[in-house]
Parts: C-alpha cells; structure tokens; sequence
C-alpha cells in the first residue's frame, strides 16, 4: 500500500515538472521574440502594364487590358449539366462541348474560357451569382486589345499569353514594349513605353476598303498598298490582304498572318520609271526640257566583261523628259 501510495506521488511529481519545464519553455520562447531585432520582409502585389500602340494621331491600335478565365473544378460542381445549360449561351459554345471540358479533365480543375472581357466577366459573374452555380471561377490576367481588330494587323503584330510579342511591332519593338523591372524593382506597378506609328488609321481604313473590293472583285489571292508621305518617306498606310482580327489571332491561317511587303520579293516593273523620272525632275537633276536618246536597248557592263542587254519596246531616237 504504501508503494503504491508512492509510486502516485512520484508520478504526480514528475507531471509538475514536466508542466514547469514547458511553461519555463513558452516564456523562453516569447521572450526570445519580442526581444528579438525585427525581421520584417515586405511582400510586394506587382502589376506590369505593356506600353500601347497608337497610329499617328494617337488612335489606340494595341492597349493592355485585364482578361478573365473562367476555371472550374468538378468536383465541386453540383449539377454540371444545369451549369453547362447557364453558361452555353454566354460562351458561345453548346452545352454539349461544356459538359465534355468538365468531364474529360484530367485534373481536378479545367479552364471553360479564357480572356473573357470586362464586359463579358460581370454578365457571368452575377449570371453565376444568380443561378447559384458551384465550384466555378475567375482568374484575372492581363491581356491585349485590338480594338481596331483586324486594321494593319501585319504591322501591328500579336502578343501572346507570356506577354512577349509573336510577330509586328509587338514583336520587333518587346523590348521597348515591355515593363522594364530593374531600375526600380519594389514599384508595385510597371510601365512599359508607348509606341507611335507612322500610319493614319483612317488613311488605312479608306485603303484597305479599296483593296478589300478589289480583292473580291478579281478573286486574286492577296494584295498590297503602301501609301507614303513623298517628302518625309514616313509610311501612312501599309495594306496587306488577307489580314485577320488580331483579337482572333491564335484561329488565323497563314495566308492572313503574312506580311507580304516585307516578306514577298516582288519586280515592280516599267510603272515605277515615271517615279524616277519625277524624282529627277524634283531634285532638278534633269529639266523638262533635257533631251534623251533611245536606240532600243540599254548595255550593262558587267565585272566579268560580259554585256547585260535591256531593251525597250522599240526605237524611239531623240525623246524629252
């Protein structure tokens, strides 16, 4: 009996030491921090905003813009085919190719759309609200806006979803474009530069409604313009067709993502001698009067010593400018 007594007393003995020493413990512990030099680290929400493309009078041509995805995950959805039935008419998509996103992810999130606009972001917001639909959300990006849509899309370019440019201006000029982050790296908001083109939006319009016609017209495969100011050489409209609503560019065919002047070598032919000669006569390197004689052809020599021969149409002896 009085073992046991004192093997209890023992042991209620060791459990108030053991309780001494973890308070002992706690207080070390708090002591240690509040005594402690403050370690604070900031952590910064960072926004980059890619510079914008305007034509020359300053109409917005390529603008930054915060897109949506709508995500879903099916697990948490309650009634799928009542949420593909709300969705479908806002998506454009049937309630068929809804209900197949959701069942054939292969994880448990999958996204039903991406880069929704603001517009189309709050219909679907209080659209879900509403219908109390499940296991659905938003994603905010930031994106690119055309709002000229398809208007000197070659020039323009595209910018894909890593915010890099893909072809265009959006391309050649990224750097310029793009946020630069390192001279002030803590800045919660990054701008990048803006960049002013040449072209007349509305010189561009006019000329691409002409090409467009004429397009159609002739059933030809593609057409170019180029329009430019004669005494600065700047470029005020730079027509190329097909083109594509850059908006929709991830859906073009190659032939509508071609920039043809740049890309297509091209012989222009007899038609740009008046252009020549206009020249001439500008600059006053020739006057009107000044006289010329054509026998028919025109010898090249080359380095080799051989001859490149041109002719004319015929022999037209003396002729003026």
């Amino acid at each position: 009996m009085q073992i046991e007594t004192r093997y209890k007393k023992g042991r209620l003995i060791f459990f108030f030491l053991c309780l001494i020493l973890f308070t002992v413990y706690l207080i070390y512990s708090y002591a240690k921090i509040a005594f402690s030099p403050s370690t604070e680290r900031a952590f910064f929400s960072q926004e980059y905003i890619r510079g914008s493309i305007y034509d020359r009078n300053g109409k917005p041509l390529a603008v930054q813009a915060s897109l949506y995805h709508l995500a879903a995950t099916p697990s948490a959805i309650k009634d799928i085919a009542k949420t593909a039935k709300v969705l479908a008419p806002y998506l454009e998509k049937t309630e068929e190719e809804i209900i197949k996103q959701i069942n054939e992810a292969t994880i448990d999130f999958v996204y039903i759309e991406k880069k929704l606009s603001q517009e189309k972001y709050e219909a679907l917001l209080s659209l879900i609200s509403s219908n109390k639909l499940y296991g659905l959300r938003f994603d905010k990006v930031q994106g690119r806006i055309y709002p000229e849509k398809s208007l000197a899309s070659q020039v323009i370019g595209f910018m894909g979803n890593d915010g890099k440019g893909l072809s265009g201006i959006e391309y050649t000029m990224q750097k310029i474009l793009s946020p630069d982050t390192t001279k002030n790296p803590t800045n919660p908001i990054h701008y990048g530069n803006d960049i002013y083109l040449t072209i007349d939006a509305n010189l561009q319009y006019k000329l691409e409604q002409v090409a467009l016609e004429n397009l159609e017209e002739h059933q030809a495969e593609s057409i170019m313009i180029i329009a430019s100011d004669a005494k600065k050489g700047e470029i005020l409209s730079y027509v190329s067709l097909p083109s594509t609503d850059l908006n929709e560019y991830p859906s073009a065919v190659d032939a509508e993502k071609i920039d043809r002047p740049a890309a297509i070598s091209f012989e222009p032919g007899s038609v740009f001698k008046i252009f020549s000669i206009a020249s001439f006569l500008e600059t006053g390197a020739i006057g009107e009067n000044e006289l010329f004689y054509c026998d028919g052809k025109y010898e090249i020599p080359s380095a080799g010593g051989e001859k490149a021969v041109i002719n004319c149409l015929g022999h037209h002896g003396w002729i003026s400018a």
